[in-house]
């Protein structure tokens, strides 16, 4: 996981984000507010992860 990273771990709480996943679903809700329709390609997810993406 990036968030494993003590330079990304640092950049992404910054910005106000605990995970990359997190931030991911921010930036698709966001694009599907513009009327576009998000690809993300985030790698290998936790299931946990996959059903929040999903839910979302």
């Amino acid at each position: 996981m990036p968030e494993e990273h003590s330079l990304f771990k640092e950049w992404i709480e910054d910005i106000g984000y605990s995970s990359v996943i997190d931030y991911l679903i921010d930036l698709c809700e966001i694009a599907i507010e513009y009327g576009m329709l998000p690809h993300s390609n985030p790698g290998v997810m936790a299931s946990r992860d996959i059903r929040r993406a999903l839910a979302a």
